[in-house]
């Protein structure tokens, strides 16, 4: 395993990074970003170099091996483990925990509804309902 996350955050935010917009059009988690006040974290779990020739290439090194940026599925197990003990928060939650339960190309995800916690998204139609939701928007003001 590569990575080790913190214990004891009262919450923290997630987000995914996917493939496409629809679980149902073969989209699946490519990033997940992690985030609690000053410390956040980029995790890489489908990055296309493991099975695409043409991004391959991009990370061929002089001796011709390839640097995958990928993590492991020791990690992905790691991370869907770690998150069953999280308060999560999300930027619009129902897209997120759907690519998360959907998981990676290669790796099943997990269902974490249960660790749903706040969605500044919703939250932010319910207090300015005739401003812009969008994260950008939001981040401005």
């Amino acid at each position: 395993m590569t990575i080790e996350l913190p214990s004891g955050l009262p919450w923290v935010t997630l987000d995914t990074e996917t493939s496409g917009k629809h679980p149902d059009d073969g989209a699946r988690v490519a990033c997940v970003a992690l985030a609690h006040g000053n410390w956040s974290i980029g995790l890489p779990f489908d990055q296309g170099v493991r099975d695409k020739f043409a991004f391959a290439q991009i990370a061929l090194n002089f001796d011709g091996t390839i640097d995958d940026p990928n993590l492991e599925l020791e990690d992905w197990t790691y991370l869907l483990k770690w998150c069953q003990d999280q308060r999560l928060v999300f930027h619009h939650a129902k897209y997120d925990l759907i690519m998360m339960r959907a998981g990676t190309r290669h790796w099943r995800g997990e269902d974490l509804i249960k660790q749903f916690h706040w969605d500044t998204m919703l939250t932010s139609g319910v207090l300015e309902p005739a401003k812009e939701r969008d994260l950008g928007s939001l981040s401005e003001r």
